[in-house]
């Protein structure tokens, strides 16, 4: 669900307020990448002035889940740019650990270097996330998976981030 991006890609005044859901029916495990504006990136990403008001779900835990409320996965080695952007989601992982899902996004990695090229501005978050309601103390531990290199390096750093009151 959300856009499949398979080259870089700048994103200016994108909105969703529709809700977003994925339930894998098949056989085999699969990976499912659901966003609230991009479920996938494969290239550089910029996103400016983009908000998201709408539900984004994974309705079954058989596969691997990459869900966020802007973007479920942005691709390892790779340029990530937020800026003025906002989510007020409701976000729910289907699994009850959250390695790949966050309020703005579930995966956002540079593996190769073991650091970030993620750079965020005035980007605003609330909502809920996995049942719990967003506050001012705790927006910062959903921000982004855990497996992400921006929130595992600097410990769901939220420079950049606010909670939108």
């Amino acid at each position: 669900a959300g856009a499949v991006l398979n080259r870089e890609m700048t994103m200016t005044g994108c909105r969703n307020s529709g809700s977003i859901s994925c339930k894998f029916n098949g056989t085999t495990n699969r990976n499912v990448r659901i966003g609230g504006i991009v479920g996938m990136s494969y290239k550089a990403l910029t996103m400016t002035d983009c908000h998201n008001t709408g539900s984004v779900t994974q309705l079954n835990s058989k596969n691997t889940e990459y869900l966020g409320g802007l973007v479920g996965q942005v691709e390892q080695n790779l340029t990530t740019n937020f800026s003025n952007c906002s989510v007020n989601s409701v976000i729910t992982p289907a699994k009850t650990t959250f390695p790949y899902a966050g309020l703005v996004g579930g995966r956002v990695t540079d593996k190769s270097t073991g650091r970030t090229n993620t750079t965020i501005s005035g980007v605003t978050v609330s909502g809920t996330f996995a049942g719990v309601e967003i506050t001012s103390e705790n927006y910062g531990t959903y921000t982004f998976g855990t497996s992400s290199d921006y929130g595992k390096i600097s410990g769901h750093e939220t420079t950049g981030i606010t909670f939108a009151e």
